[in-house]
């Protein structure tokens, strides 16, 4: 399995909910807040319907790119979100985000070359954005964590107590085995978003990854409380349940034996 393999949220997320209608005197504004919205949420497939329909009024809408770009990396699609990215690039050339989330996706492929060349580019194009510091901290995460929290932290820097971003930052230290440090941001993330069920969530997988199953359980609780019948919320809250005391002493040893 990929160092981000596990962190991808499954495709048919929001298969149950409808694909937004138009409604006469909705704008682009509109149709970004409720993309960004579900985007926060997990809702992933929704919130790219959601982005799509602002882009239909206004082509040139970076923050819908951008959203859309975040939600294919989540997806686990990188090479259309590189794909993406270039008919963005077309439209916003010189975006620092787009050229950072490009960068961001070459290195889920792997290709550290071309991720640090276009996270490179992004930093010159926009040395102030937070998102452009992230992905930084996210591409150096397998090669050199001291440099990659360098990174977050300029991105907090920038972005202040951002919920969004400290979720993110948290899910790059679980990508890298890390759950002690994802634990400080996702903490962070949850008590700057308390209504957010996957703030909920990743605080659960981190608690879990560090073997204390009953904090877990309780986070992937409260994340049913808030998005009832997510499968991902269901399935964790299920395979915490079910493990007895010889299973979580197992769970345990095999996290520091990782």
């Amino acid at each position: 399995m990929s160092r981000f393999e596990w962190l991808e949220i499954p495709k048919g997320s929001g298969a149950g909910e409808k694909p937004p209608e138009e409604v006469a005197g909705f704008d682009e504004q509109h149709y970004l807040a409720l993309g960004d919205a579900k985007s926060r949420e997990g809702e992933l497939e929704t919130a790219m319907r959601y982005y799509s329909r602002a882009l239909d009024h206004d082509l040139r809408l970076e923050p819908a790119w951008l959203g859309q770009l975040l939600c294919l990396v989540d997806l686990g699609e990188f090479r259309e979100a590189i794909t993406w990215a270039d008919k963005a690039l077309e439209l916003c050339p010189g975006s620092a985000g787009v050229f950072a989330l490009k960068g961001l996706a070459w290195g889920r492929l792997g290709d550290m070359e071309k991720a640090r060349g276009f996270s490179d580019t992004s930093l010159r194009a926009g040395d102030r954005s937070s998102l452009a510091w992230w992905a930084r901290g996210d591409i150096l995460m397998s090669e050199n964590v001291r440099n990659a929290s360098f990174c977050f932290r300029k991105a907090l820097e920038l972005a202040g107590d951002d919920g969004a971003l400290n979720l993110r930052i948290g899910c790059s230290f679980m990508s890298a085995g890390r759950a002690h440090q994802a634990r400080l941001y996702l903490l962070h993330a949850r008590n700057l978003q308390p209504e957010n069920p996957l703030a909920w969530y990743w605080l659960g997988v981190a608690y879990q990854e560090s073997g204390q199953t009953g904090e877990a359980g309780a986070c992937f609780e409260h994340a049913l409380e808030l998005r009832p019948g997510k499968p991902e919320f269901q399935q964790a809250h299920a395979r915490v349940a079910r493990m007895g005391l010889l299973d979580r002493l197992w769970w345990k040893l095999s996290r520091i034996w990782k």
